[in-house]
């Protein structure tokens, strides 16, 4: 799969994160994908078992979604980062809004984090009158509790009912609990609460 800065300029150089660390601009490997994840390619004598990685300042926790092998990239989410991964898709046709949906979550060093989760019908311009729903999720670490919440949402449609997987990045790997709820909390070992829809 090859990758191209894009004209939108979702696809960057990691140094444009922090411009003035020298070291960054030294990476021909990694790149950022929006301002809160890393991608960072193996090459053929560096599987990603043997990749040294440099990032940009802050915290940055790994991931993989059960298939890592040295071949593949290894990818980093910011700290105070939530980013919402879906099912795999061949094309927008498939999706249905019900269709589980799985929360990265990455806290910061305050124990916070925020992300958003736009639907639209991925095609033509109902969004621009409104047609879409925006939600914005928070997640916040109180005691040895992570609660994970609707913030809002914007738009004219509904929020669906449907299944949620929470993933909470924790350095060495993350911890997964599945629940249907609009606020869950995860408790540092593996109770879960839900507090209704």
């Amino acid at each position: 799969m090859g990758l191209r800065v894009s004209e939108k300029r979702n696809l960057l150089y990691i140094f444009k994160m922090n411009p003035k660390d020298p070291s960054l601009r030294k990476l021909e490997n990694s790149f950022l994908l929006g301002p809160v994840l890393v991608y960072a390619s193996t090459t053929r004598n560096q599987g990603l078992d043997k990749l040294e990685i440099t990032l940009p300042k802050g915290t940055w926790l790994g991931f993989d979604f059960n298939d890592s092998h040295p071949d593949l990239p290894a990818l980093y989410l910011k700290g105070g980062s939530i980013i919402p991964v879906g099912l795999p898709l061949q094309h927008v046709g498939e999706a249905n809004p019900s269709d589980e949906l799985t929360l990265l979550v990455a806290l910061d060093e305050y124990g916070k984090a925020e992300g958003f989760l736009f639907k639209d019908d991925g095609d033509g311009y109902e969004f621009t009158k409104g047609n879409y729903l925006l939600t914005h999720y928070v997640a916040e670490l109180q005691s040895s509790v992570v609660t994970v919440s609707v913030h809002k949402t914007e738009g004219s449609w509904k929020r669906p009912k449907r299944r949620f997987h929470i993933q909470l990045l924790l350095g060495g790997g993350a911890m997964r609990v599945k629940v249907p709820a609009k606020k869950q909390q995860v408790r540092a070992g593996k109770s879960v609460k839900s507090n209704g829809r």
